[in-house]
């Protein structure tokens, strides 16, 4: 889908679990929320990326950000 506007997501391959991401530039941070059922899995893969929520496009982590779990 190359018009799509994405919207990001943080995720892991495995997992089933919605995280609210929203990105701090000036302190290179993906800042990524929790909300959602306490009913989730334990089957990550440890790979944590980015993907969009409409067109499902994946893409790593920018290089040198950090993630702030809330």
């Amino acid at each position: 889908m190359s018009d799509c506007d994405h919207n990001w997501r943080l995720t892991e391959t495995g997992y089933v679990r919605t995280w609210h991401t929203e990105f701090d530039e000036q302190s290179q941070t993906i800042i990524a929320y929790y909300s959602g059922s306490e009913d989730f899995s334990d089957e990550g893969a440890g790979d944590d990326h980015l993907q969009c929520s409409t067109c499902l496009e994946v893409k790593p982590l920018p290089e040198g950000w950090e993630i702030d779990y809330r």
